[in-house]
């Protein structure tokens, strides 16, 4: 594991020492908790964000809407299909 130093307003280190105390866990582990928070929270946004940018762009274009559209059948077909498969392959093996 790597080491990080930082520093942090006095405030904040108080905070952080109060719930270190409360939770009885240590401060590294709460820092530690709080960064992969924070990353997995801008990686979701930033993923949010691309699907939007994605759906405005085939909103905006009839062919895209179309194509999507379609695809979206396809998908919906695809899985009724392997749920039977699925389904039939339980039933299978709970004969067996």
């Amino acid at each position: 594991m790597r080491t990080l130093s930082i520093r942090l307003p006095e405030r904040i280190s108080r905070l952080l020492d109060r719930e270190a105390r409360q939770t009885k866990c240590p401060r590294s582990a709460l820092v530690r908790h709080a960064i992969v928070d924070y990353l997995e929270r801008m990686e979701r946004e930033r993923t949010l964000d691309g699907m939007a940018a994605a759906a405005r762009a085939i909103a905006a274009d009839f062919g895209a809407r179309r194509e999507s559209l379609r695809l979206v059948d396809d998908l919906t077909a695809l899985d009724a299909v392997e749920a039977r498969e699925l389904s039939a392959a339980k039933m299978d093996k709970w004969w067996m």
